[in-house]
């Protein structure tokens, strides 16, 4: 079922050698999402899928410009206005997509406790875009605060919501 997503896992470790190629992939592989939710239904991608992709780059050499590649919460791009009254501003890095009742936000959070977390909210059916914008943030806060329950920061765990990344 994820076809397509084995094929951008296999790109993205043959080409990954710098910032331009990096934030080109996942840009690519994300835009793929919301290019028609038959594309998307079709070829498989799930929340699941964007998750490993997220957690490859995260641990590549080229970590940090796959990260500074993606919008930054309440500071700049599809994010500046989101997170503004939060204190997941600057925290959350992330990709946003829409398309007519299709709605996706994935990247990383670094949470309170300076874990880094990799997350993908694919939503369908959605009506209310300000209502679904809340809730994606919501679900992110409950990994942050989720976060800062746990009592090992080496225990590795992997939710639907998250991935427990590397500090």
């Amino acid at each position: 079922v994820e076809r397509l997503a084995d094929v951008f896992d296999k790109l993205l470790l043959v080409s990954c050698k710098g910032r331009d190629r990096v934030a080109k992939n996942f840009l690519c592989l994300h835009s793929l999402l919301f290019e028609s939710r038959e594309t998307a239904r079709k070829n498989g991608l799930s929340a699941r899928t964007m998750i490993k992709v997220l957690s490859f780059n995260f641990a590549s050499a080229n970590r940090e410009a796959y990260i500074s590649s993606l919008s930054i919460a309440g500071v700049d791009g599809t994010l500046e206005k989101r997170f503004t009254d939060s204190d997941l501003r600057g925290r959350v890095h992330a990709k946003t997509g829409y398309i007519s009742g299709v709605s996706a936000l994935s990247g990383y959070l670094r949470a309170r406790n300076d874990q880094w977390y990799a997350f993908s909210i694919l939503m369908n059916g959605i009506t209310d875009v300000s209502a679904c914008k809340k809730l994606q943030e919501a679900i992110i806060k409950a990994i942050d605060v989720h976060s800062s329950d746990e009592k090992s920061s080496t225990t590795q765990a992997t939710t639907q919501s998250g991935a427990k990344l590397g500090g």
